[in-house]
């Protein structure tokens, strides 16, 4: 009995959260959209269970963006998925058949890359002189709240308004200025945590090397409740060998004054949680201020891409 309440407020919970279902599989009406995708299967993983998977997790996608359609239909011999599509919701349809076209492209192939990094921080030797030489010189910290006191946090090299960030990256590309950090430092940008609509500086460390662990190393992705109303996570299992890495890597921060692990999205910066002791279960999750579809598309996106599945756009046409 002691774990009933909580699992009726997770019931109560996902049934609020969750959409009404509205069917948007209409074999019956004329199609406006045709798009035909080829597929390369995840290693060692059958073209048709590929086949299968990726077009019932589009179908999936589809129905979430509310896009009516026709038929998706899979062919094995030519390794294509062809969508016959009527239509996208008013508010998110484009003003030219071209526009809509992308928007339906955007939902049918997934963006979702996940990799895991460690950083570097404010404190570490050496990082504090090249921004002493930025102050002397008087241009970037006009643009630029460098956290030189690590008011914002150990992990944050400062903050900025986001219509300044592609100066500051101007600024930082430049080779005598990248010439000054670690070789293997990559400077990205995460939404400042105290929602004032800035913009907040990461370091990652990367050996240069490839991520240490990215979607590849999934083996589920899965929506639970956060710690606020209404607030959405996506829950991360990773496969055996990457529970094992990611054992590694939040042990080694953990052991180094609760060092952050950098959560990178599609490129950019999603979150740098500071790791508090070692996660040995294999376990992570993403937490970053999801509303319910929000996290439920995202997992989908990451189902989609875990596999190791490729998807390539191979024809578009309007009806």
């Amino acid at each position: 009995m002691k774990y009933f309440f909580p699992l009726l407020v997770v019931f109560y919970w996902y049934v609020a959260c969750t959409p009404k279902k509205t069917n948007h599989h209409l074999p019956s009406v004329p199609a406006r959209f045709f798009i035909e995708v080829q597929v390369t299967p995840g290693d060692g993983i059958p073209m048709e269970q590929a086949l299968d998977d990726l077009a019932k997790l589009a179908a999936d996608r589809l129905e979430m963006a509310g896009v009516n359609y026709q038929s998706i239909e899979t062919d094995a011999a030519a390794n294509t998925i062809r969508f016959r599509l009527i239509g996208s919701p008013g508010a998110q349809r484009g003003s030219t058949p071209d526009d809509e076209a992308v928007f339906f492209q955007n939902v049918i192939i997934p963006k979702a890359e996940l990799e895991f990094w460690d950083i570097y921080q404010v404190s570490d030797s050496g990082l504090a002189t090249p921004f002493a030489r930025f102050y002397e010189e008087g241009f970037l910290f006009k643009y630029l709240e460098y956290n030189a006191q690590g008011q914002l946090g150990s992990a944050v090299f400062g903050i900025a308004d986001a219509a300044h960030v592609p100066v500051i990256d101007s600024f930082l590309a430049l080779p005598e200025k990248k010439a000054l950090f670690p070789s293997d430092l990559l400077f990205g940008w995460a939404r400042a945590r105290m929602g004032t609509g800035q913009l907040e500086l990461y370091a990652l460390k990367t050996g240069n090397k490839p991520a240490p662990l990215t979607s590849r190393d999934l083996a589920d992705a899965y929506v639970h409740p956060g710690g606020r109303p209404n607030d959405a996570q996506v829950g991360l299992d990773f496969k055996a060998d990457a529970a094992v890495v990611w054992e590694k890597m939040t042990r080694k921060a953990a052991e180094d004054h609760n060092r952050g692990i950098a959560i990178v999205l599609n490129g950019k910066i999603l979150s740098v949680p500071l790791v508090m002791q070692p996660i040995t279960v294999g376990k992570s999750s993403l937490s970053a201020g999801f509303t319910f579809a929000e996290a439920q598309d995202l997992a989908l996106q990451l189902k989609m891409t875990m596999a190791g599945h490729r998807m390539t756009l191979i024809k578009t046409e309007a009806l």
